[in-house]
């Protein structure tokens, strides 16, 4: 399904310019939807620029409000290891 979002980022922002996205998620499954928005808007948003954990309103497509969230992520480090020769 389709919906909509926006965030504690952009306190301006308004429905008209709120994102949109899909998820395989049930409206009632509000929390399993604002993953989906978190998801997106650090992938395709530049979210992964923001301060977390971020408000996310999700919305449904007519504009009816579904809820709102904190959503916050986890940070996993990942390590390289490059061999230095001649040292």
């Amino acid at each position: 399904m389709r919906y909509k979002y926006l965030t504690s980022d952009y306190q301006s922002q308004t429905l008209d310019s709120a994102y949109q996205f899909s998820s395989d998620w049930d409206e009632s499954e509000g929390n399993g939807i604002a993953r989906d928005a978190a998801e997106d808007y650090h992938s395709n948003h530049d979210g992964w620029e923001s301060i977390w954990p971020i408000k996310i309103t999700v919305y449904k497509m007519d504009g009816s409000l579904i809820g709102k969230y904190s959503v916050d992520r986890e940070a996993v480090p990942q390590f390289y290891a490059y061999e230095i020769k001649g040292d």
